[in-house]
């Protein structure tokens, strides 16, 4: 048994027809199709299975028998829903097709979209086929609203936390971090990028080195008594120090440049004298990054009683 076969040409459509051929023409045959038509073709057929029975009127013999129609596959643009950041626009494509229909009467392929919109479309193929009609939305998202704060301040062996607030899709800071903080220790330009849906915004902060500070006494009492017996000093944030006392003749009574042997008021294994005395102290500051920087100095005077 053979067929006449007319596949639809669009995905859809109902052109399919199907005409029964029967080779033996010595009898004449009835037909009875799944679509109940009696006649030898059927027409106006969505794609599917088609079943038919062919009685012969010899009445010796009947044939069943299905038969497929075909479609090709539906015409689908590329183009799904799509979003765009606060104060940005997204481009919509359709895709590479003859013609476009969009439901406000646009007929290009691309279209920029800079607000929150829905829109209704058609592509037409090369075979000349339309797609089903589909809608676009057009979503406009917030961005971030983030802060890492302002300049700030680092001290020799302190350490900062720089912090957004938690909760976003995705961070990157500027040492690759991915996590809403971070702990530095040094000086520097930081940054982090935070990421929500189709927005992303940078925020940056410039440590900067905390100014060096000495606490100088002006006063000490090497008398062993357990108070005040030794020119301590205090400081922050020096790299490297050299301390330098003088007698009132300008010659160097004391020279260190370690905290943990202050002068004790000597000279030589014998007490000097009580008086007014000249220090300097020549030191580098902590430049944040683990060296020192730039050689300076700083002068006073202390009072030696007992």
């Amino acid at each position: 048994m053979n067929y006449n076969t007319y596949n639809n040409p669009c995905f859809g459509d109902s052109l399919g027809s199907i005409q029964a051929l029967v080779p033996d023409t010595s009898y004449s045959y009835q037909y009875l199709w799944s679509t109940n038509a009696v006649t030898d073709s059927i027409s106006g057929l969505l794609a599917g299975n088609y079943s038919v029975i062919i009685y012969a009127d010899s009445g010796t013999c009947t044939l069943y028998d299905t038969i497929a129609i075909g479609e090709p596959p539906p015409v689908i643009s590329p183009q799904g829903d799509t979003a765009f950041c606060l104060g940005d626009s997204v481009m919509l494509d359709l895709g590479p097709f003859v013609s476009f229909d969009w439901n406000d009467g646009y007929t290009n392929q691309y279209r920029w979209i800079s607000q929150e919109d829905s829109f209704l479309i058609r592509v037409l193929d090369m075979n000349n086929c339309w797609s089903m009609p589909d809608t676009v939305h057009v979503r406009q998202d917030l961005p971030p609203n983030i802060s890492i704060g302002i300049d700030t301040t680092i001290c020799i062996g302190d350490q900062v936390v720089l912090e957004v607030d938690a909760g976003y899709d995705a961070y990157l800071w500027s040492n690759n971090s991915a996590m809403n903080s971070i702990t530095i220790s040094n000086t520097g330009i930081y940054w982090v990028i935070v990421s929500k849906k189709t927005c992303k915004i940078i925020d940056s902060i410039e440590v900067f080195n905390c100014p060096p500070i000495f606490n100088v006494p002006n006063v000490f009492t090497p008398n062993d008594d357990g108070s005040n017996d030794y020119f301590d000093i205090e400081y922050q944030n020096i790299y490297e120090f050299e301390i330098k006392i003088y007698n009132r003749w300008g010659r160097i009574v004391y020279k260190g440049n370690s905290l943990e042997n202050p002068w004790d008021g000597q000279i030589k294994g014998q007490d000097a004298i009580e008086g007014v005395y000249f220090w300097e102290i020549q030191y580098q500051e902590y430049s944040g990054l683990g060296n020192g920087t730039g050689e300076k100095s700083v002068k006073g005077t202390v009072s030696l009683y007992r």
